[in-house]
């Protein structure tokens, strides 16, 4: 082999490391390195939290109809009605149409439990008995015989046929709206207007913050304080200054209050016969995280 030939083995075996060193890298770890194995020794991260209490800007509710029948056309109209009548209740007290949304429409048929057959599905078996010799007849011998058999045919007692039974049951059909109020003022009568209007499902109110902006610039900020704080006393404890800061990442954490139990309105007639509904809104808890990276310097 020539010195020529050789060195080009060598400078492709070379360009073949160098392409797969990154792959290489890769496979070992999702992090990049980018800078130097002992730059992170030179690092402080910290996770700076805060949360901040607010009073909520919005309320929202689940609430509907649940109407059982017969029949699944019946149990449909029914259902329509009233939902129509709940509609009507709500945009009478000023709720928009975009801030009232179905959340749920199903139909199901729930069957009842049938009682016992009255007649057995089998017969019990009859025991096996050898037949009996036939005796020789006359003519006139054989015809009363089969008279006699007719006439006996016509008196023994029909047996009865099954019929099959339809199934017994009743149709369910519920039909849920989910309201946005943007007035905290309406909930109590929002519930009461749906109630009287009908609905007899009421379940999942909660609060929560709508303008987000203030109360996030609230927990940011004290977040941000936190994350220096925790530096601080990190490189006290650990004998060093902090340096530069390096980077800044945020995670919003909350600002929903946990939803109320849920509540019924149910009567003998679907009917409404409730005292007025009582909803306290309370604050609501906002949430922030922050991860901060510092630079380290020796003292």
């Amino acid at each position: 082999m020539t010195k020529l030939g050789f060195l080009g083995r060598r400078l492709s075996l070379a360009g073949a490391l160098l392409v797969s060193a990154p792959l290489l890298v890769g496979c070992g770890s999702t992090t990049v390195q980018v800078a130097s194995p002992d730059v992170e020794q030179h690092q402080i991260v910290v996770l700076g939290q805060a949360e901040v209490t607010t009073p909520p800007d919005i309320a929202q509710a689940n609430l509907g109809i649940e109407i059982l029948s017969a029949t699944v056309g019946e149990a449909t109209q029914q259902a329509n009605q009233r939902m129509a009548a709940i509609m009507s209740a709500l945009k009478q007290l000023g709720i928009a149409e975009k801030d009232i949304r179905t959340s749920n429409f199903t139909v199901n048929f729930e069957r009842q439990p049938e009682p016992p057959h009255p007649y057995p599905t089998e017969a019990p078996a009859a025991p096996v008995m050898a037949p009996a010799p036939t005796p020789k007849l006359g003519s006139a011998t054989k015809g009363a015989a089969a008279g006699a058999s007719a006439a006996a045919a016509a008196s023994a007692p029909a047996t009865p046929s099954i019929v099959p039974v339809a199934p017994r049951g009743f149709y369910r059909v519920s039909n849920t709206v989910e309201i946005t109020l943007r007035d905290l003022s309406k909930v109590g009568p929002a519930l009461d207007a749906a109630m009287a209007a009908g609905a007899n499902n009421i379940w999942g109110v909660s609060f929560s913050i709508d303008k987000k902006d203030a109360v996030a610039a609230r927990a940011r900020d004290e977040a941000m304080k936190d994350a220096r704080s925790r530096a601080e006393a990190l490189a006290r404890l650990g004998g060093v200054t902090l340096g530069e800061l390096v980077s800044i990442r945020e995670d919003l954490t909350g600002g929903v209050a946990s939803p109320m139990p849920r509540m019924q309105a149910m009567s003998a007639g679907y009917g409404y016969a409730h005292d007025s509904v009582s909803i306290s809104s309370g604050e609501v808890r906002f949430g922030m995280q922050i991860r901060v990276v510092y630079t380290l310097k020796p003292r």
